[in-house]
């Protein structure tokens, strides 16, 4: 990553529910995840920053939830590994089984915060799929082949759904889900495209 840090500045948050914020309390509405993120965004507006958000997974539909609620704080997005159509989300049906109270408290606090997210992806994609044609934001995807998380049919998904935004698409061959440790020049080269633009 030091080839991205000579050039601009690298800030990693923590997703409601990860980390430092709130570990262990799940927050599966994107749109209130998008608002605890907004102070931040103002932040770096003021310091009259390109901001460029990157997001891997479940992350991705946030930074894609945040462009479509606030637009002027966002210059571009590069998406890796992306959920995207509602329709091919699996059934989490023992997820649902596992989320009961009584089972909740023996469990580590990342999986606690980890399945209301995915029981709700579904749902929360829906929702925002009416919105997806109101994106302009230039957005790069980033997608491995062999991914079995997220398959790689999300991206002519994206393609029909992205219709107002220049978007790109990086497919991966020999990738699957876990690009940004297993290739993150992919990711690199696309944050740095992104800034010369």
């Amino acid at each position: 990553m030091k080839e991205l840090s000579d050039h601009a500045q690298l800030i990693a948050v923590d997703r409601p529910g990860f980390g430092d914020s709130d570990f262990g309390k799940d927050e599966p509405s994107l749109e209130k995840q998008a608002e605890a993120l907004k102070p931040l965004l103002m932040t770096l507006e003021l310091q009259d920053k390109k901001i460029i958000l990157v997001g891997h997974s479940l992350g991705s539909p946030l930074a894609l939830k945040l462009a479509l609620l606030y637009p002027s704080f966002i210059d571009s997005l590069v998406l890796v590994s992306t959920p995207l159509d509602p329709s091919l989300e699996p059934n989490y049906w023992y997820l649902k089984v596992l989320d009961k109270k009584i089972i909740r408290r023996i469990l580590p606090r990342a999986l606690r915060a980890s399945f209301p997210e995915l029981i709700a992806l579904k749902g929360e994609l829906e929702v925002m799929a009416k919105d997806l044609d109101q994106l302009t934001t230039p957005t790069t995807m980033i997608q491995g082949v062999l991914d079995r998380q997220v398959p790689v049919a999300n991206i002519e998904y994206a393609k029909t759904h992205l219709i107002n935004t220049p978007l790109k698409v990086l497919i991966l061959d020999e990738q699957e889900h876990y690009i940004p440790w297993e290739g993150e020049q992919y990711i690199i080269d696309a944050v740095l495209d992104e800034m010369k633009e």
